[in-house]
């Protein structure tokens, strides 16, 4: 069976790809890059896909996105409440159900995962 799911390693503030969930022991075979890691459950968060896309890389729980249409741009974490998909903005007060998006023809843009994003963006910012 072919898992489509990503983990968040908490400790090491990355993303990786699921290869292998051992349910007997709890661990979590993942793949980056080159290389095989094996991961507790306790030490990983799981990324739960979403059915929508941002052109062909699939968007994931907490990754942070753009929608553009026109010359308006919303920017948020995709976040799951009541079953639905949504981009949320605690800043600006957003929050749009991702099918609105898609059906109102916004054009999605992944920027990845959004703890690593902000980290990212917070280690620019000081240097």
């Amino acid at each position: 069976m072919n898992l489509r799911g990503k983990v968040y390693d908490k400790n090491g503030n990355m993303v990786y790809r699921v290869l292998k969930i051992d349910m007997a022991n709890q661990k979590v075979l993942v793949k980056s890059k080159n290389e095989e890691k094996e991961y507790s459950f306790q030490e990983l968060k799981w990324l739960e896909a979403t059915e929508y896309k941002a052109e062909k890389s699939r968007i994931y729980r907490d990754d942070f996105i753009l929608a553009i249409k026109g010359e308006e741009t919303l920017s948020g974490v995709v976040v799951k409440s009541s079953e639905l998909w949504y981009l949320i903005n605690k800043k600006r007060g957003i929050s749009v159900p991702l099918r609105e998006l898609v059906g109102n023809s916004y054009k999605l843009i992944n920027l990845k995962n959004s703890k690593i994003y902000f980290a990212r963006k917070k280690e620019k910012e000081n240097k």
